[in-house]
């Protein structure tokens, strides 16, 4: 079986693992397999809710865990993931289980019935040069290896049957020097939780209730669609009007 067998590139096998359905062999893979592309893929196609919260929680891959998120239907845990509410989310884990929760509002899911959301994960890089410093603070090329500084490139997608209905991509910021080892990618989905507010379905009379939520970036999607922007005046969008 092609999805299993590690002899072909992983993007043949990850297309062959997008048609399975044998949930046995989508654990084994999720589970075992060492590339992760390959185990995020997998993860995408599980059912297994208690599987999905370990993946969710405890792997040590970004691209696994957010696929695992975004297949969550298990409020309890995504509400945990989805971290403070009082304020913003901090880390794309927290923005990616805010979005499925907004997903599954009553609100927003009876406007846009099985709405679907999905992640895509890969890994950027930049490389910087060695510089020696001087006592009177000139800088000056070493002559070692670059150092390589890891990255991400993060894109949230919800879609309807083939309708992309809201997509955004999030990439690291390098600096221009003094990196640190690894530049994670600011993720917010207020922007896209405002696009599919856009939508026509979505009256001003079911934004003014949206903007009741408890999510921050539901409330503050559904000012950004009412014509507000993000901020009126005198109002936190961190807080429920």
């Amino acid at each position: 079986m092609i999805a299993v067998d590690g002899k072909y590139p992983s993007r043949i096998r990850m297309d062959s693992i997008a048609k399975l359905t044998d949930q046995a062999v989508l654990t084994k893979i999720a589970v075992e397999d060492k590339y992760s592309g390959v185990r995020a893929t997998a993860v995408a196609k599980l059912t297994d809710q208690a599987l999905l919260e370990k993946f969710a929680v405890q792997d040590k891959d970004s691209g696994v865990r957010l696929g695992a998120i975004a297949n969550l239907t298990n409020q309890t845990v995504l509400t945990k993931i989805a971290g403070d509410m009082r304020i913003f989310a901090s880390d794309s884990f927290e923005a990616a289980a805010r979005l499925h929760l907004a997903l599954q509002d009553p609100i927003v899911s009876m406007r846009i019935p099985n709405a679907k959301f999905s992640t895509l994960y890969n890994r950027d890089t930049k490389y910087y040069s060695k510089y020696i410093v001087f006592p009177n603070g000139d800088k000056s090329h070493a002559f070692d290896s670059p150092v390589a500084v890891g990255g991400e490139i993060i894109t949230f997608t919800v879609s309807q049957g083939s309708k992309c209905l809201a997509q955004d991509t999030w990439r690291s910021y390098f600096p221009s020097e003094d990196p640190p080892s690894f530049i994670s990618a600011r993720v917010t989905v207020k922007e896209m939780i405002g696009q599919l507010f856009g939508l026509p379905e979505f009256t001003q009379v079911v934004l003014l209730e949206l903007t009741k939520s408890s999510i921050p970036e539901v409330r503050a999607g559904a000012l950004a669609s009412r014509g507000y922007g993000c901020v009126i005046p005198g109002y936190d969008p961190a807080q429920p009007l």
